[in-house]
C-alpha cells in the first residue's frame, strides 16, 4: 500500500510524464507483488469462458446434427476459446512451480513469478474479450439432447454361454471391417437378437459415438421408422417436407464426416428400400457408418455385396438343456 502511495505520489509530482512513466512500472511491480491475486482473477475469468463455450458448443453441435454449416466466424470463435483455454491451464499449472521456489520454499522463484503473474495478467484480459464476444453467439434455449438405447444390464445368463459371447464378438469383428456395412442377427423368435444387438452397442462405444435405433416388425411404419432414427440422432425431419427430401437429409446426417453411427433395425420382417428411406449402403468416407439388423429370415436383401448374417443359435446350457431369451 505505502508503495502504491509512493508511486502516485511520485507520478502527480512529475505531472503527466511522471504517469505515464510511473504506470508501467507499477504495473511490472504488479505481476510481483500481486501473483497470487493475478491467478486467481485467471481462474475466475477461465471458469466464465468455459460456461461460455460450452453454450456456443451446444448450438454447434445442433446445427451440425441438423446437417447446416456452422459459419466460419463462430468456428474461428471456438478455436481461440479452445486455444486460449489450453494456454490459461498450463498457467494455473505452472503457480505450483513458483511456490515450490528453492531451499524447501523459502525462496520463491522471483524471475518465473513475475513472468507467470504478467502472462496472467494478459491472458485474463484476453479470456474477457473473448468471453465478451462469445456471449453474443449463446443462445437462451436449445432442443434437447439426442436419445440413446436404453442401457440393458448383462444378465448371468449371458455372461454363462460360450455361444453367445463367440456370436457376439464375431457381430463385433463385423463391425470392425470397412468392407462390410449391413450386418444381420438372424434366428428363430425368441432366441434373444435384441439383447444380442442391445449388449453389442454397450461393447462398442470405442467404434461408435451413437447408436440410433427403431424396431421396424411385421407390419411397419417405415415414415415412423426414418423418423424415430433421426430424432435419435438429434435430425429435427419435417413431416412437410417431401420423402426425397427427407431421406436427403438423414443420409447427410448419417455421412457426417465427424460422426460415427451405428444403426440398429430390430425386428425385420421383410426387406424394404434402405436408400430409398435415406439408409445408405456404403459406410462413409470415414468407413464408419454402419447397419446391424435383427430378422428371422436370413435371405433378406441379396442382392448387396458388403452385407454379413450371424445366426443366433439357441441356446444350450451346460447340461444340454435348451434354454430361450427374449426376442
Amino acid at each position: 500500500m505505502a508503495e502504491g502511495i509512493g508511486f502516485s505520489f511520485l507520478g502527480k509530482a512529475l505531472g503527466g510524464i511522471g504517469e505515464y512513466l510511473v504506470a508501467p512500472i507499477c504495473r511490472q511491480f504488479g505481476y510481483l507483488f500481486c501473483f497470487n491475486t493475478n491467478i486467481q482473477n485467471l481462474k475466475t475469468q477461465l471458469d466464465s469462458l468455459k460456461v461460455t463455450r460450452e453454450g456456443v458448443q451446444l448450438g454447434v453441435d445442433e446445427t451440425r446434427n441438423n446437417v447446416r454449416t456452422v459459419g466460419p466466424q463462430l468456428e474461428a470463435w471456438l478455436t481461440k476459446a479452445n486455444d486460449n483455454t489450453a494456454e490459461a491451464e498450463t498457467i494455473i499449472k505452472d503457480k505450483a512451480q513458483v511456490q515450490k521456489g528453492c531451499f524447501n520454499g523459502w525462496c520463491p522463484n522471483l524471475k518465473l513469478r513475475y513472468s507467470l503473474g504478467g502472462k496472467a495478467v494478459k491472458k485474463t484480459q484476453e479470456l474477457a474479450l473473448l468471453h465478451a464476444e462469445g456471449s453474443n453467439y449463446v443462445q437462451s434455449s436449445y432442443n434437447p439432447l439426442p436419445l440413446s438405447i436404453e442401457p440393458i444390464p448383462t444378465t448371468t445368463e449371458f455372461q454363462g454361454f460360450d455361444s453367445r459371447i463367440l456370436v457376439m464378438n464375431e457381430i463385433i469383428e463385423a463391425l470392425e471391417d470397412d468392407g462390410i456395412h449391413l450386418i444381420g442377427i438372424c434366428g428363430m423368435g425368441g432366441m434373444g437378437k435384441t439383447t444380442m444387438a442391445k449388449e453389442v452397442a454397450k461393447r462398442t462405444k470405442n467404434l461408435f459415438n451413437e447408436f440410433p435405433m427403431a424396431v421396424v416388425s411385421q407390419e411397419p411404419d417405415l415414415t415412423k421408422v426414418q423418423g424415430c432414427i433421426a430424432d435419435m440422432l438429434g435430425l429435427k425431419l419435417d413431416d412437410r417436407e417431401s420423402p426425397i427430401a427427407r431421406a436427403s437429409l438423414l443420409r447427410k446426417r448419417l455421412l457426417l464426416d465427424n460422426k460415427k453411427i451405428l444403426v440398429i433395425l430390430d425386428d425385420i420382417w421383410e426387406e424394404f428400400d434402405l436408400e430409398e428411406l435415406g439408409f445408405p449402403l456404403e459406410g462413409g468416407s470415414n468407413k464408419s457408418y454402419k447397419i446391424l439388423f435383427t430378422a428371422r429370415n436370413r435371405n433378406l436383401w441379396k442382392g448387396i455385396q458388403n452385407k454379413r448374417y450371424i445366426q443366433l443359435q439357441v441356446l444350450v446350457g451346460k447340461n444340454h438343456g435348451i434354454s430361450l431369451e427374449r426376442r
